[in-house]
């Protein structure tokens, strides 16, 4: 395979530049940084790193930004990352072998799993998986679109992408709770999302990504009527409304007061992304809060048959496996049927020794059988 430029937009990234840079020694040929205004010591280490390191006046556009950088790679493939990203280590070797492969050498574009990571601390148990097109020829005309949540304009440029997986895994911390707090996301990201809005001709996703960030910060209700319109302008304009969206609203929908109405609409949601874990998962989950326990089973099972392996669709860790074990084992205990609610207990840990919700009412079930 031929030599790499991994490019890079930056801004006061200084506690994370390290750690990601380290992780692409060896793999990449060149690193071209866009600074968009550091105060801090970033510019400074980036160009320890041999990096080239163009400055650029921040306008409130990522996809500007990245472009700026991609004008600078001279390599035949780009790599993109953010700071707050790296490349796992284990997979240096894998990446090496696989740049030499046949079908590698065909491709366009090259996809990597990518971990997203959310809460206080890295929980293995509470993260978001996905692959991501993350590598893609120099030279093709790429380039990135939209001002935030930026996306390649693929579909403008090729007819008929190649496109091939690498077995290769980037983590991601940016949207851990003190990382949201620290960079003000909600606020600079609200911003620019409430310009695109403002246009009529605005993408759908708009209200989806003005919904995600309302349910980063705990407003529901604001979070699911704009995920509500998301559906609703994709249907107009013709489309399924991505499986990414779905997720969001049920997800949303997992409580008391949201449960009932849920369950009589996450069928239609199942029959356009029926290879998706989540969306199955989310209802066997529902089934139990209604009160439907055999039927809750019925959907635990097939969570389990499916497994969580198909990373296209954004996929909650353990919904294929010691999730669904661990709401089976809720569902047999409300039957009445302790032994079977212990075993899948034990079932979700061995699978999950860390996984806290199984291990607490395995707990409780042993101390109320006790206690007879």
């Amino acid at each position: 395979m031929e030599k790499i430029s991994l490019c890079m937009i930056v801004r006061d990234e200084e506690q994370h530049i390290d750690r990601c840079l380290d992780s692409v020694r060896g793999i990449v040929d060149e690193i071209v940084v866009v600074d968009t205004g550091s105060r801090d010591r970033t510019v400074e280490v980036c160009k320890a790193y041999g990096a080239i390191v163009r400055r650029l006046h921040w306008k409130g556009n990522f996809a500007e930004a990245r472009n700026y950088g991609l004008e600078e790679a001279s390599c035949p493939w780009i790599l993109y990352l953010d700071a707050d990203e790296e490349l796992s280590g284990v997979d240096r070797e894998e990446i090496l072998k696989a740049k030499q492969a046949e079908e590698v050498q065909q491709a366009h574009l090259l996809s990597l799993r990518v971990v997203n990571y959310t809460g206080e601390s890295p929980d293995e148990d509470q993260v978001y998986v996905m692959e991501q097109y993350r590598m893609f020829r120099n030279g093709l005309g790429l380039r990135f679109k939209n001002r935030i949540h930026e996306t390649l304009n693929v579909k403008d440029v090729l007819v008929s992408p190649i496109r091939v997986a690498l077995p290769a895994t980037i983590y991601h911390y940016g949207y851990m709770d003190h990382e949201t707090r620290r960079r003000q996301k909600f606020k600079r990201n609200m911003h620019i999302l409430s310009q695109e809005l403002a246009r009529p001709d605005h993408d759908p996703w708009v209200e989806y990504h003005i919904a995600s960030e309302y349910y980063r910060i705990g407003r529901e209700g604001d979070a699911l009527r704009y995920v509500n319109q998301s559906i609703i302008s994709f249907l107009k304009n013709n489309h399924h409304p991505p499986s990414l969206i779905y997720k969001l609203k049920y997800e949303m929908m997992l409580n008391p007061e949201h449960a009932k109405h849920a369950l009589s609409s996450i069928d239609y949601a199942i029959s356009l992304h029926s290879d998706y874990v989540d969306l199955q998962y989310y209802k066997g989950v529902l089934l139990y809060m209604n009160e439907k326990y055999a039927e809750g089973l019925e959907a635990l099972d097939q969570c389990l048959a499916m497994g969580e392996d198909n990373a296209r669709h954004l996929t909650l860790k353990g919904t294929g496996s010691y999730r669904a074990w661990h709401y089976k084992g809720k569902c047999y205990e409300k039957m009445g049927q302790r032994t079977r609610a212990r075993i899948c207990y034990e079932r979700a840990i061995a699978l999950s020794p860390t996984y806290q919700e199984a291990a607490k009412d395995l707990k409780r079930l042993t101390w109320s059988t006790n206690s007879e």
